[in-house]
């Protein structure tokens, strides 16, 4: 009898799991890109992908109003973390992102982003707000809860396994 139950129970679990993974993100939506690992040469850019260990990682997050004793929200923002998605992808262009979005974004989703040319035209189905930054280093203040997030994300690899290949990532933004 108690087998049944802790197994049924691990049933309901791994459904309400699966159907979480399978929500679409909606409200206000924060959505950015990182890159993990290889620093590539010095000519390349920041956005290139020439080294081959370098692996560019797409987030959307929700972002929620704080509430109760939370009211200052993180950093004083007033919002905090709702649900995220995150994945690899091959590179920062308007079709790739786009693509992203568009999987993971509910229709009439208020989408909030840097000014970088692949986010212009993610999809007629979001209200897109794009905020062009002048210093890169005011991000982390436009969209302070992804950038928390990827802080986060990097620091939780380089803790536990010090460096992940790109081709093991995928699996470990998963978690």
């Amino acid at each position: 009898m108690r087998y049944a139950t802790a197994w049924t129970m691990l049933h309901k679990l791994r459904r309400a799991l699966f159907e979480k993974q399978n929500q679409l993100l909606a409200g206000v939506v924060e959505a950015d890109e990182t890159y993990y690992s290889g620093k590539g040469s010095s000519d390349s850019g920041g956005r290139s992908m020439q080294n081959d260990n370098k692996c560019l990682i797409v987030m959307a997050l929700e972002r929620k109003p704080a509430k109760g004793k939370k009211a200052k929200g993180i950093n004083n923002s007033c919002f905090v973390a709702g649900n995220a998605k995150v994945a690899m992808a091959d590179s920062a262009s308007a079709k790739d992102l786009g693509s992203f979005l568009k999987a993971r974004l509910a229709p009439g989703t208020n989408l909030l982003t840097d000014g970088w040319v692949g986010y212009i035209k993610p999809s007629k189905d979001f209200v897109h707000e794009a905020t062009v930054l002048t210093n890169p280093k005011d991000a982390g203040i436009r969209l302070p809860l992804v950038h928390i997030q990827f802080a986060n994300l990097k620091s939780w690899i380089t803790a536990n396994f010090h460096s992940v290949s790109p081709k093991h990532l995928p699996s470990y933004l998963q978690e």
